[in-house]
């Protein structure tokens, strides 16, 4: 199972171990640089997209491709463990980020009013 990582971040060892977990035997291919254009991401051709992106890019692979894309769910977590709400994120500086899985982007659809 050939796996392209998008990201501008290297995959985690937590992140690896919970895509063993969905994927059998995966091989993680990293793309080269932070890509943002969704042709050179379908050139690489894999079987599942593990993807950090724009939204505006993340929407555009997931309406020309049938193949999973996925992302990784990371919270804020302060040193006893706790999440952070991410209301609150703003104002906390001691914590550190924790991965909590990977999501499967079904549908991405945007509405917007012009002000």
């Amino acid at each position: 199972m050939k796996i392209l990582w998008a990201s501008k971040d290297r995959m985690t060892t937590d992140q690896y171990s919970s895509l063993i977990k969905i994927y059998d035997s995966p091989k993680i291919i990293r793309a080269e640089q932070n890509i943002t254009d969704v042709n050179e991401l379908l050139s690489y051709d894999p079987d599942v997209f593990a993807v950090v992106l724009p939204t505006d890019t993340l929407s555009e692979l997931v309406s020309r491709t049938t193949k999973d894309v996925i992302r990784p769910v990371e919270k804020k977590v302060r040193a006893d463990g706790t999440v952070i709400p991410p209301e609150k994120e703003a104002t906390e500086t001691d914590y550190s980020v924790k991965h909590f899985g990977w999501e499967k982007i079904l549908k991405i659809e945007i509405k917007t009013k012009m002000l």
